[in-house]
C-alpha cells in the first residue's frame, strides 16, 4: 500500500484528448487516402506543438513534464484506422513497438468500440472496399488496430428495449449502437478531427453524424477533406441538410491550435462577483491551492469538542488530530473499486491520480473548516468574556485601589479586543472561509468522478459562467482529462457492478453521514436554544429577585413609617446595607448574562446548525429515492437508463454541494457587534 502523499502532486500533468472520425473507404475517392494521411500527419504534429506551447505558457499550473495526448477512436475501417496507424508509427513511443525516437508529447490510443470485440469484428468482417462478388476480409485489419490501443472500451450490444446484452452472439433483437458510441467518444474528447468530405451523412455513427454531435456539444471540429485541395480547417457551421461550412484559415498555421487549446490549459482569470468566487480572481485562488502543503493535522479541535459533547460523549481530546489518509480513505476506495472492477488502467488512474487529489482536497477542507468554525466559536466566546471583564469594574473589592483595579480590567479588555480583531483579520486574510467552501466543493466533485469514470461518463460541458467563476471546476476537468475512459467490457454485468458499488459504497455512506449531521447539529441547535432560554430565565430571576427584595423593604418602610419615598441610605447600618452590597452584582449579572446569550446567538447564526440539519434531511430523502431507483434498476439493467441514473446521482449529490455553499457562502468571519 503506497502512502497517498507520496503519490500526490497538486499540480497536474497537461492532458489533451483528440477524437477522430472518418469515412469508410467506399465513400472516398481512390486517391483520397494518401492525401488524408499527409494531412493527418501534419495536423497531429501541429496539435503536439500547440499542446507543448500551451503547457509552457501555463507552466505554473502543471507538472514539469510532457503533455499527455490521447487519440480517441472507434478504430473503424477508413479514417479511424488511418489516424491510429499514424499515431502508433510516428508519434507514440511504446516499448513493444520498438519506438525509441523522443517525442515532445506522450501519445496514447484509446479505443471506444460500439460492441464487444467479437461482435464488432463480425459486423465489420466484410470490408467497405469490397466489390461485387469480391469480398475483402477486414477482420485482420480490425484485430491489428485493436492491438494498437492502450485502452479498449467495449460498449454492449443493445436490445430494442435498451437492455445491455450480456455477451451472447448477435441476434435479431440486438444491435450495434453507433450513435451511442459517437456520443460516448464526444464525452472523452477536447477536439475532434473529422476525415469528412463535408457532405450530409447517410446514417448514425458516420463521420457527418459524429461531426454534427461534436459541433452541437461545443467541441471544436477540425475537418480534413480528403477529396478537396484545401488544408485542414475548422468547422464553423452545419446547414439544415447536414453539409459543413469551414473557416478559411489553415489549422496547422502557428497560433490556431494554441487559441483552441487555450481554454483547456489556461486558468480563466475573469472574476464575476455574482458567481462562486465572490469577486476573487480564479487564477489566484488556484495558485493558493497549488501552494498548499499536505496537511499534518485537522486543525483546531474546538468544533470537534462541541460536536462530541452534542453527541452525548465526553471529548477524549482537546488537541489537533492527525489525519489518516492511508488507512481509512484508501480502505473506502478499495471497497468501491473491488465492487466495480473498472479494469487495470482505470483502476490505476483512480488510485494513483484521483484518490490522492480527493484526500488532499478533503483534508484541506476539514482543516480550514475547523479553523473557521473554531475561530467564530473563539471570537464570540471571548467577546462575551470581554463584556464580563468590563462589568467586573462594578464588583465590590477592598484589596486594590479602585482606580488601579479599573486600569487592570481595562488592559485585560483591550487585550481581548485586540485578540478578537487579529483573529478575525487573520482568518479573513488567510481566506479560511473561502478555502473551506472551495476545497469542500472540489473534494465532493472529485469523489463523484470515481463512479462516473467507471461508466465512462463525465457529464456535460460547463457553462461559460461556471468556467469563469469556479477555479475548482477547471481543476476537476483537468483531472478528468488525465484519467481517461475505462477499459474492458461495459456489458450488463459491468453496469450492474457499477450500480451496486455506487449504491453500497457511495449512497449508503452518504446517507449515514447525513443522518449523523442531522443528529449532531439538531442537538447543538437544541443545546444552544435551551442555554439561551436558561440565560433569559436566569436574567429575569436575578432582576425580579432584586426588585422583590427592594420592594419588600420599601413596603416595610411604608408600613412602619408611612414614608413612601425611596430614602434608603447607602452605607447606613440597618437592614438595607446588604442590598447596597448586592446592587453591583445585580448589575453585572443583568448585563453579563445577556452578553453570553448574544454570543450564543452569534454562534448559532454563523454556524447555521438548523439549516444544515434541514439540508441533510432533504439529502437523506433524496438518497432514499435514489436507492429505490437503484434497486429497481438492479433487477433489470437497461444501459441507457443506468447511465441516466448515474448522472442523476451526480446531479443530486452536486445539489447538496450547491446548497452547502448557499448556506455558508455569506457567513465569513466578522467582528461581533
Amino acid at each position: 500500500m503506497k502512502d497517498l502523499h507520496l503519490l500526490f502532486f497538486a499540480s497536474l500533468p497537461g492532458a489533451l484528448r483528440v477524437g477522430v472520425t472518418g469515412h469508410r473507404p467506399d465513400q472516398l475517392q481512390q486517391d483520397a487516402t494518401p492525401r488524408a494521411r499527409d494531412d493527418l500527419l501534419s495536423l497531429f504534429a501541429a496539435i503536439e506543438t500547440a499542446a507543448v506551447r500551451n503547457l509552457e505558457s501555463n507552466s505554473q499550473w502543471y507538472e514539469p513534464s510532457k503533455p499527455a495526448i490521447r487519440l480517441v477512436s472507434s478504430l473503424a475501417e477508413g479514417g479511424d484506422q488511418l489516424a491510429a496507424e499514424i499515431v502508433a508509427r510516428e508519434f507514440r513511443a511504446r516499448a513493444d513497438e520498438g519506438q525509441t525516437r523522443p517525442r515532445a508529447a506522450d501519445w496514447s490510443i484509446d479505443a471506444i468500440l460500439p460492441a464487444p470485440k467479437g461482435d464488432y469484428v463480425a459486423a465489420s468482417r466484410v470490408s467497405a472496399r469490397s466489390e461485387s462478388g469480391q469480398p475483402v476480409d477486414a477482420a485482420g485489419q480490425l484485430l491489428a488496430a485493436f492491438a494498437l490501443a492502450d485502452r479498449l472500451l467495449e460498449l454492449p450490444l443493445l436490445t430494442h428495449d435498451g437492455t445491455a446484452d450480456g455477451g451472447d452472439k448477435p441476434g435479431p433483437t440486438k444491435t450495434l449502437d453507433y450513435h451511442l458510441a459517437a456520443r460516448f467518444m464526444i464525452w472523452h474528447i477536447d477536439v475532434l478531427v473529422a476525415v469528412w468530405n463535408r457532405k450530409p451523412g447517410s446514417g448514425p455513427g458516420g463521420a457527418a453524424d459524429v461531426a454534427r454531435l461534436a459541433f452541437e456539444a461545443g467541441v471544436p471540429v477540425i475537418v480534413v477533406d480528403p477529396e478537396g485541395s484545401t488544408p485542414p480547417r475548422r468547422l464553423i457551421e452545419i446547414d439544415e441538410s447536414g453539409a459543413g461550412e469551414l473557416d478559411d484559415a489553415d489549422c496547422r498555421r502557428a497560433g490556431m491550435f494554441e487559441e483552441i487549446f487555450s481554454t483547456l490549459f489556461a486558468v480563466p482569470i475573469e472574476a464575476e462577483s455574482e458567481h462562486s468566487n465572490g469577486g476573487e480572481e480564479p487564477d489566484k485562488l488556484l495558485n493558493g491551492f497549488l501552494a498548499e502543503s499536505w496537511p499534518e493535522n485537522r486543525g483546531p479541535a474546538d468544533f470537534d469538542v462541541l460536536k462530541t459533547i452534542a453527541s452525548g460523549h465526553w471529548p477524549r481530546h482537546f488537541r489537533r488530530l492527525p489525519i489518516d489518509p492511508q488507512g481509512r480513505r484508501q480502505g473506502e476506495w478499495d471497497n468501491f473499486l473491488k465492487e466495480v472492477s473498472p479494469g487495470p488502467a482505470l483502476d490505476k488512474a483512480l488510485r494513483e491520480k484521483l484518490l490522492p487529489r480527493f484526500v488532499f482536497a478533503d483534508e484541506l477542507a476539514v482543516l480550514y473548516a475547523n479553523k473557521y468554525r473554531s475561530a467564530y466559536l473563539s471570537v464570540y466566546s471571548w467577546a462575551a468574556i470581554a463584556v464580563w471583564v468590563a462589568l467586573l469594574g462594578f464588583a465590590p473589592q477592598t484589596s486594590l485601589d479602585p482606580l488601579c483595579f479599573k486600569v487592570i480590567l481595562a488592559v485585560i479588555e483591550i487585550c481581548i479586543i485586540v485578540y478578537i480583531s487579529l483573529k478575525v483579520r487573520f482568518g479573513r486574510g488567510k481566506k479560511w472561509h473561502r478555502r473551506w467552501l472551495d476545497y469542500r466543493a472540489l473534494a465532493e466533485t472529485l469523489r463523484h468522478v470515481r463512479f462516473l469514470a467507471c461508466a465512462g461518463m463525465f457529464g456535460g460541458k460547463p457553462t461559460a459562467a461556471e468556467e469563469r467563476s469556479a477555479w475548482w471546476l477547471w481543476y476537476l476537468r483537468a483531472t478528468m482529462r488525465e484519467i481517461g475512459p475505462p477499459d474492458g467490457q461495459l456489458d450488463a454485468a459491468a453496469i450492474h457492478a457499477i450500480l451496486w458499488g455506487t449504491r453500497t459504497e457511495e449512497l449508503q455512506p452518504q446517507r449515514e453521514y447525513h443522518k449523523g449531521v442531522i443528529r449532531v447539529f439538531e442537538r447543538i441547535e437544541r443545546i444552544i436554544h435551551w442555554m439561551e432560554l436558561g440565560i433569559v430565565t436566569l436574567t429575569v430571576l436575578v432582576l425580579a429577585g432584586f426588585i422583590v427584595v427592594v420592594g419588600w423593604y420599601w413596603f416595610d418602610q411604608v408600613r412602619t413609617t408611612g414614608d413612601y419615598a425611596f430614602a434608603f441610605k447607602e452605607g447606613e447600618d440597618g437592614p438595607m446595607a446588604w442590598v447596597y452590597q448586592l446592587k453591583p452584582l445585580v448589575s453585572i449579572f443583568a448585563a453579563g448574562l445577556p452578553a453570553i446569550g448574544a454570543a450564543l446567538g452569534g454562534i448559532k447564526f454563523t454556524g447555521e446548525f438548523r439549516s444544515t440539519a434541514l439540508r441533510s434531511t432533504a439529502m437523506v430523502s433524496a438518497i432514499d429515492d435514489l436507492e429505490e431507483r437503484y434497486d429497481a434498476m438492479l433487477r433489470g439493467t437497461k444501459f441507457k437508463d443506468a447511465r441516466r441514473l448515474l448522472l442523476r446521482t451526480a446531479s443530486v449529490l452536486s445539489e447538496d454541494i450547491n446548497a452547502f455553499r448557499a448556506i455558508f457562502g455569506q457567513r465569513n468571519l466578522t467582528l461581533p457587534a
